[in-house]
């Protein structure tokens, strides 16, 4: 469980500033849809008012995360923390990272449960 946890951090993390763009796009196309409905159809725009906010508060839900997760790292011991970032933002191979950093695949693998386990102590904190 924690490392299917793990992976679904990461990938939130790594896509999240593409994902805020997306919602700046549907708030924008609501907000100009709301806007012609408005001076067009009479029709009230309670609706889509609702929609914009839902779709603001996703959006800053999804920075938060993106802040939270940079702030762990920031605090992370450095070896740790590239360990993490080599695995899950730049996927790399078990066996690459390990040669890079030159660490045995052992020490490797010790490294990166205590990196996710302390990336997961952290974020189920806050």
């Amino acid at each position: 469980m924690n490392k299917i946890m793990i992976d679904e951090i990461f990938k939130a993390y790594k896509y999240a500033e593409s994902l805020t763009k997306s919602y700046d796009k549907l708030v924008l196309k609501e907000a100009l849809n709301s806007y012609y409905y408005s001076i067009n159809c009479s029709l009230s725009s309670e609706k889509s008012y609702e929609k914009i906010a839902s779709l603001i508060e996703r959006k800053n839900k999804l920075i938060n995360f993106k802040l939270k997760v940079e702030n762990i790292l920031k605090n992370m011991d450095k070896l740790l923390r590239t360990i993490l970032v080599k695995k899950h933002i730049k996927l790399m191979q078990a066996e690459e990272i390990a040669k890079d950093l030159h660490l045995s695949l052992r020490t490797y693998f010790r490294r990166i449960e205590k990196a996710e386990t302390i990336m997961l102590q952290n974020l189920l904190k806050l």
